[in-house]
């Protein structure tokens, strides 16, 4: 699913394949480690009730 956002976007902005396809694996990368950090986050925070987005922010 998030490849498919990806491409979607990164097909907006008309760049080659090889540019694309190098964009596109460093931030799927920087988004699993977001991703990552955040359930690490969560599973040590579940006492407090607290459920929503991750804040994941990507430069």
């Amino acid at each position: 699913m998030r490849r498919t956002i990806y491409l979607s976007v990164v097909k907006a902005v008309k760049i080659s394949d090889k540019v694309r396809a190098k964009y596109l694996n460093l931030h799927l990368e920087k988004l699993e480690f977001y991703l990552s950090k955040f359930w690490l986050y969560k599973e040590k925070n579940m006492k407090s009730r607290r459920s929503g987005i991750a804040p994941i922010l990507i430069d």
